[in-house]
């Protein structure tokens, strides 16, 4: 939910990598598995704490939420519901669309919802909500992108990271492999705890990485327990 990479693979199929920073004392999440939302079959992981998530991933859609949407803001002392709430609710609604103009955005805190919808073409839109206002993008496609929390990293950081990924970029050869981008996820920065992509501050961490590579007929999904490392794959058809 804090740090998140998009590489396209060809006109259907990407790679999507999400780091979860969490605070230290955050009960664990339960990692991935199949649930059914408005008849749908959506797999994600779950946070226990709020009982929403992060990430999530459908036959027709790929979501991943960051906290924050373009600076850091003063949260209030309480809200109208768990951001983490967000994603399972998109599925009530029958596409961007339709969430954008009917779902209630009132008094929930700021964030960042990138949309990858995939039943045909690929189509990525970003939702930015600032907490009193939404800013809505359709992103290209077939451009490499990096977001970053702005709740947790300082606009200096988010560029400088923009740049580490630009750096990795240049030395990729295409395709893009699952393997080197979830590498960048682990060893990306300067060796800064406070600051790489693998965060380790006194109080946050990155705890968990979730990975689909998403093709026509078929996904795979990693999940990689960063405090008991341990990697799960699954196969989704």
């Amino acid at each position: 939910m804090c740090v998140l990479t998009y590489l396209p693979l060809d006109e259907k199929s990407f790679l999507l990598t999400s780091s979860r920073d969490e605070h230290k004392n955050r009960l664990k999440a339960i990692p991935p598995k199949p649930y059914l939302l408005n008849r749908k079959k959506v797999i994600f992981p779950q946070d226990v704490k709020a009982g929403g998530t992060w990430f999530a991933t459908s036959s027709l859609t790929t979501l991943c939420l960051l906290n924050g949407a373009f600076e850091n803001h003063i949260p209030k002392s309480h809200y109208r519901q768990s951001r983490g709430r967000i994603i399972p609710d998109f599925f009530q609604f029958k596409n961007v669309e339709d969430f954008l103009t009917g779902y209630n955005f009132y008094d929930l805190e700021p964030f960042t919802l990138i949309i990858i919808s995939h039943e045909n073409s690929l189509c990525i839109s970003e939702l930015r909500w600032t907490g009193e206002e939404l800013f809505f993008a359709e992103k290209n496609c077939n451009k490499p992108y990096i977001w970053s929390s702005a709740t947790l990293y300082s606009a200096e950081m988010i560029h400088q990271r923009e740049e580490w990924f630009e750096n990795w970029l240049n030395l990729q050869q295409q395709p893009y492999q699952k393997d080197e981008i979830l590498d960048f996820h682990l060893q990306g920065g300067i060796g800064d705890g406070q600051n790489d992509l693998r965060l380790n501050r006194e109080t946050h961490a990155t705890q968990t990485i979730i990975q689909i590579e998403k093709y026509e007929f078929a996904s795979n999904i990693r999940y990689y327990d960063l405090e008991n490392e341990q990697l799960l794959n699954y196969k989704v058809l």
